[in-house]
């Protein structure tokens, strides 16, 4: 069902809040550029919710998506990094 007929925008998956928001932006944690991941300490890829934030604070990512985002986070920090589901 499209947007047009809910009236509300359809929601993304955890991989399109990563393409389309977090990955769009640098990292305020760790500096990486935009359309590159960011790497913890034990060499796993995704992005930290510092990027996630961001998104949000720009208008990328809705409130509701948001709080998926922070589902899928185990721990809540801006040095979390949330693990994009296509990888």
């Amino acid at each position: 069902m499209s947007r047009a007929f809910t009236g509300r925008q359809l929601s993304r998956t955890l991989h399109a809040l990563c393409e389309q928001g977090a990955r769009l932006l640098p990292c305020g944690h760790c500096g990486q550029k935009p359309s590159r991941a960011c790497t913890d300490a034990g060499g796993v890829d995704g992005y930290h919710l510092a990027r996630f934030a961001a998104a949000r604070r720009r208008g990328l990512i809705t409130a509701a998506e948001m709080d998926a985002v922070l589902d899928a986070a185990e721990v809540i920090t801006n040095g979390t990094i949330v693990r994009d589901s296509a990888r």
